[in-house]
């Protein structure tokens, strides 16, 4: 229990360092006055549900944290995202995954057409922080586009994983499972509720994964956490490989609800 609350106000922490983040117009481009130049990256949430890995014991608890931090009002950026997962049906209600996720991107503004933003190259390094069977980690040089026709979005990625963990035989072990790209699309309300649905793809068809997320602001949540335009409450579905990286290589299948915060 101690663990739960201890999240609870991380989260609760984080939460009001983003009520000093700002609001980007778009995904690729952040406000150039913002000060301090700091923005919400990828998804942040704080949920609980079923989920039939194994180590999650069918209950779960997990969030995801994540920001970025723009290099001297350059399109060169900083960011770290963590998402950790607990075993709530457990005694002691143990933490079995950290995912850690620093990276450093540059983005490249495409301002020509009204549907293509532009695009962003990166490199990401991502490991469970463990040693040992245990220890999971890899890193990737990678290429995002940015698609935008007026509520609807797109965003493909691709990415070349090098130098990974020695004890998962070579890169091509997480590749086969993870996927070598991602294809994420979205439709965003003009009240900001918001449906996207993001696949990977393995070296082969029957592998990778299917996340839906489906987040709405509404007027009691507002109250409880002020009236903040990044604030929803949160119902994500998970089926496939590697929703965490200790079973990158177990088939799983999850559901949960909460709150979270969309940049």
């Amino acid at each position: 229990m101690v663990k739960i609350i201890g999240s609870i106000l991380l989260f609760a922490l984080y939460w009001m360092a983003t009520c000093s983040f700002a609001v980007a117009d778009s995904a690729l481009i952040p406000d150039p006055d913002a000060r301090p130049p700091l923005f919400l990256h990828k998804d942040n949430y704080l949920l609980g549900g079923l989920d039939t890995l194994d180590r999650s014991s069918s209950v779960v608890f997990k969030y995801q944290i994540s920001g970025k931090f723009r290099v001297l009002l350059s399109q060169l950026y900083l960011a770290y995202t963590q998402r950790s997962f607990m075993a709530v049906n457990k005694d002691s209600f143990p933490f079995y995954d950290h995912n850690f996720e620093p990276e450093i991107f540059y983005n490249f503004i495409e301002p020509t057409y009204d549907w293509f933003e532009g695009f962003q190259i990166g490199v990401s390094h991502q490991s469970n922080g463990k040693d040992g069977e245990d220890s999971k980690s890899w890193n990737r040089i990678y290429l995002k586009g940015f698609f935008q026709k007026g509520l609807f979005y797109f965003r493909p990625s691709f990415w070349f994983p090098f130098a990974s963990d020695p004890g998962l035989n070579n890169q091509k072990s997480m590749s086969e499972y993870l996927g070598i790209v991602s294809l994420e699309s979205g439709y965003r309300w003009r009240n900001r509720t918001e449906l996207s649905v993001l696949g990977r793809i393995g070296y082969e068809f029957n592998k990778g994964g299917v996340q839906v997320d489906f987040s709405m602001p509404t007027g009691w949540f507002k109250k409880i956490l002020g009236d903040n335009e990044h604030s929803r409450v949160w119902t994500q579905l998970w089926c496939g490989y590697g929703e965490s990286l200790i079973g990158f290589d177990q088939l799983s299948i999850a559901g949960a609800i909460g709150v979270g915060f969309r940049p």
